[in-house]
């Protein structure tokens, strides 16, 4: 991974363990507390109940996706960005559905927009593999 590329790795990784950390555990009550009543929206809107999902377990879910994706972008970057990247586009599509300002909207896009690139900018290893097999 090149210096830049793992930089961006890092600050994206400890951004997603920060945001799916708060939605896990209430931290603060304040910041927990409002999660919570933004997931009660969301739960309504996709009316989760018919499935059996409370809105404490969809906010779970999503912070468990988060948490663990942030993890995996160190040992399955690709994958870990396809899972972040869906999760982003499902806050993206929430937000409009509710009819939010541009700029909720535009977080969850901005972020959706960085796993996109880490999804389909080379990561350069296959150029370094070929330049080790060639040296043996």
């Amino acid at each position: 991974m090149g210096s830049v590329r793992t930089f961006f790795v890092l600050i994206l990784s400890l951004m997603f363990l920060m945001a799916g950390s708060i939605k896990l555990y209430p931290f603060d009550e304040s910041v927990h507390g409002m999660m919570m009543s933004k997931f009660i929206k969301y739960h309504s809107l996709f009316q989760l109940n018919d499935f059996g999902i409370s809105s404490m377990d969809f906010q779970y879910v999503v912070g468990g996706l988060e948490v663990a994706s942030a993890l995996l972008l160190w040992v399955f970057p690709k994958f870990a960005s396809f899972i972040l990247f869906c999760v982003m586009g499902g806050a993206v599509a929430t937000h409009v559905l509710l009819k939010d300002t541009p700029g909720e909207i535009a977080v969850p896009a901005t972020f959706g927009l960085c796993f996109f690139l880490l999804l389909v900018i080379p990561t350069g290893q296959k150029e370094s593999d070929a330049i080790a097999k060639k040296s043996q």
